[in-house]
């Protein structure tokens, strides 16, 4: 898993980036001047491409599109919520979601839900994730027995594996960012659970301007974003 990690660090594109600059002084320092500064050149090319909003949108709009957000009334009809986590923004990002069914069922029904928050970091494993955002939905009016933590799980294969031992023999709400929607709802199917695909957190804007063309480091996370779950889908293909 370790190695996974190293693997898809390395495809990112701010490291490339840095890559092709470190190689491109170098170059100019043994005098090879034309290659060098081709690859000082194609950094920069790489960075503005991949840190403007079309491009960084075009990239990750192929993952955001296969699900659309739920309607109200597709919502009501599950009782039990598997929250994903991620990073620590895309984890209050998606939190809108639970609030979204917390405010559909409080409006239609009587009886309590269940939210399982899975997941936890990699490099701290631990509950310090997962307890952080149940306080955020508890602080926020959702209700503390509703909500379970399972901190065990590092990846999405491990969060399938762990929600699979708590017996779920119904459907239920997966939420989980947009863009990592395809490759959660294909291990869990794999996992023989039965996840609704409730995604949050689209990245892909709607409408430009002039603006959207300058670089931004915000778009070059989102390229990266992009990245990593195109990596994991290869890598789940193969695996799984």
């Amino acid at each position: 898993m370790l190695l996974m990690k190293f693997v898809d660090r390395l495809m990112m594109p701010s490291v490339l980036i840095l890559v092709f600059i470190l190689l491109g002084i170098l170059l100019l320092k043994l005098k090879k001047r034309k290659t060098g500064w081709i690859f000082i050149i194609s950094s920069i090319v790489i960075y503005y491409f991949f840190s403007i909003t079309p491009v960084s949108d075009f990239i990750i709009s192929s993952l955001e599109k296969k699900y659309a957000p739920l309607e109200e009334k597709e919502i009501l009809e599950y009782d039990t919520i598997v929250f994903l986590l991620g990073d620590g923004e895309g984890n209050v990002l998606r939190a809108s979601e639970i609030f979204r069914i917390h405010a559909a069922w409080n409006k239609n029904k009587t009886y309590p839900f269940r939210i399982i928050i899975s997941g936890a970091d990699f490099q701290n494993p631990g509950k310090g994730d997962a307890a952080h955002v149940k306080n955020y939905l508890i602080e926020r009016g959702i209700p503390e027995e509703n909500v379970e933590l399972e901190y065990l799980s590092t990846t999405t294969g491990e969060s399938a594996e762990e929600i699979n031992k708590l017996n779920i023999n119904e459907p239920f709400l997966l939420v989980t960012s947009a863009y990592h929607m395809d490759r959660s709802m294909k291990v869990f199917q794999k996992a023989g659970l039965d996840p609704v695909a409730a995604p949050s957190d689209f990245k892909k804007g709607k409408r430009y301007d002039i603006l959207d063309y300058f670089p931004s480091g915000a778009n070059l996370r989102k390229t990266e974003h992009a990245f990593h779950e195109y990596f994991g889908l290869l890598y789940y293909s193969v695996v799984y």
